[in-house]
């Protein structure tokens, strides 16, 4: 909602050029969420890219700093997210539908958790992570 709604507005009423006001669509959603998705993103980044093994990558994940392949994951999502927006509202023939497909999008993927968390198990049973007994 909050990256559709500061799309629309961003572009219809201060009319700024599609790719600005996906950039600054994005940033409201990082800013709304504090960056709990691209977080996740980096760290599984960095776990799949730096470990070895099972336990490895755990422990990379689990690790609090932003290694080489979470920042190089990162900055291509955010480059990637930025251009597929941008491209959505400049579509002259639809009349930029930008904001009402980050609408769909953004509800269409939180359908998706209840479906992964119970046909998949938690990668760990005990630690901080652990599901709660």
């Amino acid at each position: 909602f909050i990256a559709s709604t500061t799309y629309t507005l961003t572009s219809t009423i201060l009319s700024l050029p599609p790719p600005i006001a996906a950039a600054i669509s994005t940033a409201a959603s990082c800013w709304f969420t504090l960056c709990l998705h691209e977080d996740g993103l980096s760290d599984a980044a960095d776990g799949i890219g730096g470990g070895w093994t099972r336990k490895q990558m755990l422990t990379i994940m689990t690790d609090t700093r932003l290694g080489t392949y979470g920042s190089a994951a990162l900055c291509l999502f955010l480059v990637t997210k930025i251009s597929l927006v941008a491209a959505l509202g400049e579509d002259n023939n639809t009349g930029g539908m930008a904001g009402g497909c980050l609408l769909v999008s953004h509800a269409l993927a939180r359908l998706s958790a209840p479906y992964l968390l119970h046909f998949y198990p938690y990668v760990e049973e005990v630690g901080p992570k652990a599901p709660r007994q």
